[in-house]
């Protein structure tokens, strides 16, 4: 599943760009991510859909990743199944 490391350019965001071509990096950081919100139960988090939505407008994890504020990059990286979605851009590109 994991990813092109030249789709993401190491000199603009070297964190994301090393866990785009580390496989063991994102096993633990997903590992360490808390569980995702409970439908109904945990209030919603409206930085993580944000960042949901800057992925799916974006062409690659380069754009998305751009366009987000350190806010929403937070709730990406906190967040399995979007992180999984960032990531995908760079598979995709």
């Amino acid at each position: 599943m994991l990813l092109a490391s030249a789709a993401i350019p190491a000199t603009k965001w070297s964190g994301l760009a090393r866990l785009a071509r580390d496989p063991m990096l994102v096993q633990e950081h997903r590992r360490m991510v808390p569980p995702s919100r409970r439908k109904g139960k945990d209030p919603i988090d409206v930085p993580l859909l944000i960042a949901l939505a800057r992925i799916e407008e974006a062409d690659t994890a380069a754009a998305a990743w751009t366009a987000m504020s350190w806010t929403e990059r937070a709730a990406a990286l906190g967040d399995v199944q979007v992180l999984d979605r960032l990531l995908a851009l760079n598979a995709a590109t």
